[in-house]
């Protein structure tokens, strides 16, 4: 059967009313309970509750053994336990096998070390991902199975991480554990793992001998590396480390490390960073960059701090196609002309830059450009590259725009907080399809002034102005008011190719346009249908009914 008999089988069913209305139910009936984890602490509430088949994430939070239904992703919650109740209580099959996510919270103080408990005994084959974050009771071997792919374990279990623990033929794609701190020497790591995050204060120096030859990524916060030899890690590819202490030197990070975040007072020397390394993220950084420090090949860097250098022409590689300064302090000095490389696409000013840009400085390469929060400057012709294809202009832009300034390649436009003007003909090229007013924008929209290629139209908080008929083009599918706006649509006001309206909370007037495109729209938070319901067309055959009513 092909697509077109499908769809013909469909809208057979679809055409009667009571097939109708019971696919309806059980779409709203799925779309209600399938995303959320539903919790249950009561056993009456369990029992009373009428859709348990819908259900694919639960909580099973109180104390008694009743069936579970076939979820997905299943929490074990703290109530589920008393000071008397053992594994072994737990009747066989009590986990279902078609939980894939298992989450089993166990407080400390309900610990038994009863050699016969076993975890493993009541878990599943199926399970690939197992949360122990808040399972704080010793394991035994057998209690860790075999076809794990995600294993979280608590710092409070550490010492009790046994070689015989883990099984042969385990291995890891993730391996979490949460709120590190100092370890036993007899204390064993599972043999094959790729990834290894370590959350919480972790001030001691981790044994280089616990992390896996296979790992690929590691996280971790607040470690004393310097003594450790992060070049035998040869399948390492990403490294975050946060307060880190010390020099970076030649020889210290892995030859084919290809991404790097890294955070504190250290100091990078030339030579330190593989070549290999595509994206470095580096924060509170108080050190001039040297040049030659940055790798040829680099491809995005983030960078932010307080240092008071300026960056010298030719200290960023010719390979860097994104730049970020992030949340770059008030210190940083006016970027010079020719010190952006000519290979960037995406360029991201600090927020604190408060320097005028000057002509030349942003490469015809770039694509998306995010300006400072400060810039209001006028626009010119050879102000922005002619390749721009999405543009922020920050929050205290107020200038006009002069005709035939903006790229033609432009796509989307973004304005802040403060942006009033006038839009008159010309303002925007034609390629633009989408643009953002944050707020402040108050200006009647006139016909004859918004590109042909419009798509989408978000105006602010601010906006409480008249919409002139045929000032929005036919190709505008979503259109979202967010100010005091309260005014009636006249007539050709809004165009029929609309998919999408979302106005405010406050709207109170009736709708008397026919917009047969339209398959949503929304009063403040709140899906309204019943503009649908009042019109005299005949919605029976569209698709895009589901998408509104559910």
């Amino acid at each position: 059967m092909n697509d077109l008999d499908n769809s013909n089988l469909f809208f057979k069913i679809y055409r009667n009313l009571y097939l109708k209305n019971e696919i309806f139910k059980h779409v709203k009936l799925y779309n209600n309970y399938w995303k959320d984890t539903v919790v249950f602490r009561d056993i009456n509430k369990y029992n009373s509750f009428k859709f348990k088949e819908y259900l694919l994430n639960l909580e099973y939070s109180f104390r008694q053994h009743i069936k579970i239904p076939n979820v997905e992703i299943l929490k074990i919650g703290n109530s589920f336990w008393d000071r008397k109740k053992l594994i072994e209580s737990i009747p066989e099959n009590f986990i279902p096998s078609s939980v894939k996510d298992l989450t089993i919270k166990k407080p400390g103080y309900y610990n038994n070390t009863d050699p016969k408990e076993r975890l493993g005994n009541i878990i599943p084959p199926t399970v690939t991902k197992l949360n122990l974050r808040e399972y704080n009771n010793p394991l035994n071997p057998g209690d860790i199975v075999k076809t794990l792919k995600s294993l979280t374990i608590s710092m409070y279990i550490l010492d009790e991480l046994k070689k015989s623990l883990w099984p042969d033929e385990l291995e890891l794609d993730e391996f979490i554990i949460s709120s590190y701190r100092k370890i036993k020497n007899d204390c064993y790591f599972p043999k094959n793992y790729k990834s290894l995050e370590v959350s919480g204060y972790a001030p001691h120096i981790f044994n280089i001998n616990l992390l896996s030859l296979s790992l690929v990524k590691l996280k971790i916060e607040l470690p004393k590396l310097s003594s450790m030899n992060l070049s035998t890690l040869k399948n390492l590819k990403y490294l975050s480390v946060q307060d880190f202490n010390g020099d970076i030197k030649k020889g210290f990070l892995p030859v084919g490390l290809e991404t790097l975040c890294i955070k504190n007072n250290f100091k990078f020397q030339i030579g330190s960073l593989p070549k290999s390394l595509k994206k470095l993220n580096i924060s509170s950084y108080n050190n001039k960059i040297e040049l030659g420090v940055l790798p040829e090949g680099l491809e995005t860097l983030y960078i932010s701090g307080e240092t008071e250098e300026a960056f010298e022409v030719g200290v960023f590689p010719s390979s860097i196609t994104y730049l970020d300064f992030g949340a770059y302090s008030k210190s940083m000095k006016k970027l010079k002309v020719g010190v952006l490389p000519l290979s960037l696409k995406m360029f991201l000013f600090p927020d604190v830059y408060s320097f005028e840009i000057d002509e030349g400085l942003l490469p015809h390469s770039m694509e998306t450009l995010m300006l400072p929060k400060s810039f209001n400057q006028i626009i010119t012709k050879t102000l922005l590259p002619n390749k721009l294809v999405h543009l922020d202009f920050g929050e205290s832009f107020n200038s006009p725009i002069p005709p035939n300034t903006l790229p033609e390649t432009l796509r989307s436009l973004t304005f802040g907080f403060v942006f009033n003007q006038d839009i008159d003909r010309f303002c925007f090229p034609n390629s633009i399809e989408s643009i953002i007013f944050k707020s402040g924008f108050n200006k009647p929209l006139k016909a004859g002034c918004w590109p042909t290629s419009l798509t989408t139209l978000f105006l602010g908080t601010s906006f409480n102005s008249d919409i002139e008929p045929y000032a929005l083009p036919q190709s505008l599918r979503r259109l979202s008011i967010e100010g005091p706006f309260n005014k009636y649509f006249e007539p050709n006001t809004l165009p029929l190719s609309l998919l999408s309206i979302r106005l405010p909370s406050l709207y109170n007037k009736e709708i008397d346009i026919i917009l047969p495109k339209l398959t949503h729209l929304k009063i403040g938070t709140t899906n309204n249908s019943e503009y649908f319901l009042k019109r005299d067309k005949d919605y029976s055959d569209s698709e895009s009914l589901l998408s509104l009513l559910f």
